[in-house]
């Protein structure tokens, strides 16, 4: 998908569905900001999920040894989310830094084509639902916007 994304961003640009703008360095800022710390606000459920995941697991093998095989067998979905989730979360937290500090995302102004549940649909970006990050929730279709892009990821952000 990350590679389908940039070759619509690029289509985009070349069509000019999508111009490259440049934002104030307090709205940059803020974006940065909240875009490189977005996964951290899921990190605490996470371990809580961890903890509980193992701890179930350590009672069912010391007590129940008869049944660890089943519930392993039966949950191995949930125990992996549980167990891999803290890590997938840190992972993507570091992702976030190294692409700020590598300068990898950018800022677009589009106009917005359709309104899907609680994203919206951009012109030049056909299949992706953006949803509002920083500013504005509301927008109307017609609308022009401010599309920003960190790695492969798009959010609308406004002043």
């Amino acid at each position: 998908m990350g590679s389908d994304l940039r070759f619509q961003l690029k289509a985009a640009v070349e069509t000019n569905a999508l111009t490259p703008v440049t934002v104030s360095d307090e709205l940059k800022r803020r974006f940065l900001k909240k875009a490189g710390l977005s996964s951290l606000k899921y990190l605490p459920l996470s371990i809580i999920a961890f903890v509980v995941v193992l701890h179930i697991l350590v009672v069912i093998k010391l007590h129940l040894e008869d049944f660890f095989v089943p519930v392993l067998f039966c949950g191995i979905a949930f125990i992996f989310v549980g167990l891999l989730s803290p890590f997938f979360l840190i992972y993507n937290l570091f992702a976030n830094a190294i692409a700020i500090r590598r300068r990898n995302y950018g800022f677009y102004e589009g106009e917005i084509t359709g309104v899907i549940d609680d994203g919206y649909e951009i012109s030049g970006l056909k299949g992706h639902t953006i949803e509002p990050f920083i500013g504005k929730k509301n927008y109307e279709p017609g609308g022009k916007v401010i599309v920003a892009r960190l790695k492969n990821e798009f959010y609308l952000i406004s002043e």
